[in-house]
């Protein structure tokens, strides 16, 4: 019979009452007593830098995913240091605000203990100062880089975290009614570090509009003091026009 338990009872229906310790798979070969086996993955960058330590002293550094065999049952403790990449640090997800991560597992000797190091890069900053907007009114922030995600602005100071690189920052015109703002600087170029914030400064201004303006007299046309109306049309959009 193929499949693997540990410490499992037979029930009131077998003929035999004992219990089975361990029924390998088959073709499998049978662990040595009080070692197991630990598989160790690390992902997100080229090569890592990772330690085990466990019993009977000891400690391998693992620098790229392998198989351990041979391992003292028992605590087991894996670390992984950050990782430096040009302007990019990267830290084992488990723990990103530390340069050093460290998890502690318990490994049997027949099931394989399974830890994966995944490395993501730790966020630079990104301050946008904004002026010009008026209340309750937003602006878009599309940046090019290794983020693409849209980020929204509004009047004064906006914060926000990217994965470290390097980045083209394009800011859209805003419709305010029949106007337009438009940023001064309409395309950035920013470089975001690790652990580093840059700041930018961006104005809004309202754009110049073609106004078309029209005078109709009311009455009729024997009126002799008729009362002027003015329409006011900017963008081709009316202002107040009833006409």
């Amino acid at each position: 019979m193929c499949g693997e338990y540990v410490e499992r009872g037979f029930t009131e229906r077998l003929p035999v009452r004992q219990s089975v310790r361990s029924v390998l798979s088959c073709g499998g070969t049978a662990p040595t007593a009080g070692t197991g086996v630990i598989s160790l993955v690390i992902q997100g960058v080229p090569q890592g830098d990772a330690d085990v330590r466990g019993a009977n002293y000891l400690q391998a550094n693992i620098r790229n995913s392998t198989i351990l065999t041979g391992v003292p049952t028992g605590e087991v403790s894996v670390s992984a240091r950050e990782i430096v990449i040009g302007s990019a640090i990267y830290r084992w997800r488990a723990n990103m605000a530390a340069p050093e991560a460290s998890v502690n597992y318990t490994l049997g000797a027949y099931a394989p203990l399974n830890v994966v190091v995944d490395y993501e890069p730790v966020p630079g900053g990104l301050e946008v100062e904004v002026v010009g907007l008026p209340s309750g009114v937003t602006a878009t922030l599309n940046p090019a880089g290794p983020s693409t995600n849209a980020l929204t602005l509004t009047n004064g100071l906006n914060r926000f975290e990217l994965p470290p690189g390097d980045y083209s920052l394009n800011f859209q015109d805003v419709a305010v009614g029949p106007g337009i703002l438009r940023p001064t600087l309409a395309n950035r170029s920013v470089s975001l570090a690790s652990g580093a914030t840059e700041r930018i400064q961006v104005q809004y201004r309202i754009q110049s509009a073609t106004a078309t303006i029209n005078v109709q007299a009311e009455g009729d046309y024997g009126n002799t003091n008729p009362t002027p109306m003015v329409c006011l049309k900017i963008n081709g959009q009316s202002v107040g026009c009833p006409f």
